[in-house]
C-alpha cells in the first residue's frame, strides 16, 4: 500500500506480528495477499486483518471471507488527515505543469493551423 493510510497499515501490520512473535507466536506478514497476516496460536490458526475505521458490516464481510480460519485479530487504525497546504501544493504543481505542456505544443499548432470560413485546418 502506499500513501499515508498505506504506511499506517503497514506501521500496525508490523507492530501486531512483532508483539506475537515477543509472546512467541509463529506470525507473518502475508505480503499483499489477504488476510494481511497470519498466527499460530494454541493450534488454531488465526488470521490478522488491519483495518481503517471499520464498519459493521465490513467486519462481518471479513469474518465470512475468512471463515476458514479459527478466529480473526482485527487491528484498526485512524487515517491521518492530509494536510491543505499539501494538497494546494500539488495542485499548483499539476496546473504548472498543464501549462507548461500546453505552452510547449500551442506555437507549433496555431503555425500549423489555417482556419478558413470557420473551419479549421492543420497543415
Amino acid at each position: 500500500m502506499s500513501g499515508v493510510g498505506g504506511k499506517q497499515h503497514n506501521r500496525i501490520l508490523k507492530e501486531t506480528v512483532e508483539e506475537l512473535r515477543e509472546l512467541g507466536y509463529n506470525a507473518i506478514i502475508t505480503q499483499n495477499i489477504s488476510p494481511d497476516g497470519i498466527v499460530v496460536i494454541n493450534d488454531k490458526i488465526i488470521a490478522i486483518e488491519v483495518l481503517a475505521k471499520p464498519s459493521d458490516k465490513q467486519i462481518i464481510n471479513k469474518k465470512e471471507r475468512y471463515s476458514m480460519f479459527d478466529d480473526i485479530i482485527f487491528r484498526t487504525f485512524k487515517r491521518e488527515p492530509i494536510k491543505l497546504d499539501e494538497i494546494e501544493k500539488q495542485r499548483i504543481e499539476a496546473e504548472k505543469k498543464a501549462k507548461d505542456i500546453v505552452d510547449s505544443f500551442l506555437p507549433e499548432l496555431i503555425k500549423n493551423t489555417k482556419i478558413k470560413d470557420g473551419v479549421v485546418n492543420f497543415k
